[in-house]
């Protein structure tokens, strides 16, 4: 079988062709990580390193935006970043609304009510420790937005103008908080209980090694930093390069065209793949509180966002309970993908009305 010279996005029913080069790239982007860091991080630390010591930074950025792929600077990039800002502009409007939610339905699912609303109060209560902590888990939070990156002025002032890059930040804030909490509470779950199988699963789901952590009899500060960006990247569908559907077609997540397809399919991947994960899968471990949260609190939530939405578009919203229930729990992302699909097809953009 000869490779693709071209990879694009359509279906490959050949694993003899696909299998391959999801392996190559997944490890590829293994060592890099190990290397260089998630972003580049420590490939950065050498270019500040670099311009102190009097070294051309310009030049530097120039050939590391290269070996990352981050910046091409050719037309492909600027009309594939252009269609981007357009998007951004035409989809996320009133995004702001269910994104005040976000936080607390996706940690709640992903964890437990009791951590989102332990971890909402402690934000209130010591905002200035857990900002600390949200800055040393690995991102500044003012950069720990979803749309935000790589996007034009025009786009990004557009989101600052709705609101959206504030609760982007909050909601990064609170579950990096929330991970941190949830990490140490079933810690001590499963030390009381080292069979406790659940408690095992969410320190997995938290990329906690549970048998290093009993060995050790606590967690580090590197086990605590990696619960926290976990719960933030799967609570608030924050793309991940080995999560993401972008690898069944073959497109690079830092190609500018893999970035416009995928600016707004990867949260509704992700979002079904949380639901999945901690509403359905979570069942077969006798923790029923995730589907509870799903069918209950996502409801609850959405009354709030479809009728805010509602009065901002000067709508009227179903009266029957039924298709009440069915819209508040549409309005929370409840459907993930189908949701997504559903969007598509009544209004013909991704991601919802605005």
């Amino acid at each position: 079988f000869m490779r693709r010279e071209v990879d694009l996005p359509f279906y490959d029913p050949n694993p003899l062709r696909v299998l391959p080069i999801y392996n190559r790239e997944a490890l590829k982007f293994l060592y890099h990580v190990e290397r260089f860091g998630e972003n580049g991080e420590k490939l950065k630390a050498l270019i500040d390193k670099l311009d102190f010591a009097g070294g051309n930074r310009e030049v530097a950025n120039v050939i590391l935006d290269s070996i990352l792929g981050t910046k091409s600077g050719g037309v492909y990039d600027k009309f594939a970043r252009f269609l981007r800002n357009i998007q951004v502009i035409e989809k996320m409007s009133l995004s702001a609304i269910p994104n005040l939610f976000q936080g607390v339905s996706g940690i709640s699912l992903l964890l437990d009510p009791r951590i989102a609303f332990q971890s909402r109060r402690m934000v209130k209560k010591n905002y200035k420790e857990v900002l600390d902590w949200a800055t040393r888990v690995g991102q500044n939070p003012e950069l720990a937005t979803l749309f935000t990156e790589d996007v034009g002025d025009i786009a990004r002032k557009f989101l600052g103008a709705v609101q959206f890059t504030k609760t982007e930040v909050n909601n990064y804030i609170l579950s990096a908080t929330a991970g941190k909490i949830g990490a140490l509470n079933y810690f001590e779950k499963l030390k009381k209980n080292p069979n406790d199988k659940f408690a095992r699963r969410k320190l997995e789901q938290l990329d906690v090694d549970p048998e290093r952590a009993l060995k050790h009899g606590f967690l580090t500060e590197t086990d605590l930093v990696m619960a926290s960006n976990r719960a933030w990247r799967e609570s608030q569908g924050i793309p991940d390069v080995l999560r993401s559907p972008h690898r069944w077609l073959g497109i690079p997540l830092s190609d500018p065209i893999g970035k416009l397809i995928f600016q707004f399919k990867s949260v509704a991947f992700n979002q079904t793949r949380l639901i999945w994960e901690n509403a359905i899968k979570d069942v077969r471990y006798g923790r029923v509180s995730g589907l509870l949260t799903l069918l209950i609190l996502f409801p609850i939530l959405g009354e709030l966002v479809q009728d805010m939405k509602a009065i901002l578009q000067w709508k009227h919203r179903p009266r029957g309970w039924i298709l009440r229930y069915l819209d508040n729990f549409q309005g929370m992302f409840g459907f993930g993908l189908i949701s997504d699909l559903y969007y598509q097809s009544k209004y013909g953009i991704s991601g919802g009305p605005t």
